[in-house]
């Protein structure tokens, strides 16, 4: 069996792995108001019997002994050295991080500084996304 690696992770498996799988994708958030049902979000498509996709970050749940077709481009970007110095918290995600990430954490975390850094790190184009202008134009100016 394979896993092919692209914007996300296509691979075959077995209704039971896709069990599993759907099992892990699956978030239920609750809602704001008690007399409303939860919001329930999954993250695995079915693309035929046996192929399903999942997120690019998960690569965690694909199968040990599963062949590996690495399909993403690899456009070197050149970054200027990290010349500070991170927190602890902001370093274990430094060094944790392998591929790609999301960063989410509570305000002046320091998200835009770490997110450089890995940017350094990682040395690709970066796509960096915000969830209102002001901080897209933080970016914009900080970067």
């Amino acid at each position: 069996m394979k896993a092919v690696l692209s914007n996300r992770i296509f691979m075959e498996c077995t209704p039971e792995h896709r069990k599993v799988l759907s099992d892990e994708l699956t978030y239920k958030i609750p809602s704001q108001n008690p007399n409303d049902p939860p919001q329930i979000i999954k993250n695995l498509q079915r693309v035929r019997e046996n192929l399903v996709s999942i997120p690019i970050g998960r690569t965690d749940l694909i199968p040990d002994g599963y062949e590996i077709v690495e399909k993403r481009l690899n456009i070197p970007a050149d970054f200027p050295k990290f010349a500070f110095e991170l927190r602890q918290s902001q370093q274990d995600v430094y060094d944790n991080l392998n591929d790609n990430c999301i960063i989410n954490a509570w305000v002046s975390w320091g998200k835009t500084f770490t997110g450089l850094a890995i940017a350094g790190k990682l040395g690709q184009k970066t796509l960096v996304v915000t969830h209102t202008v002001p901080l897209r134009n933080q970016w914009a100016k900080e970067v």
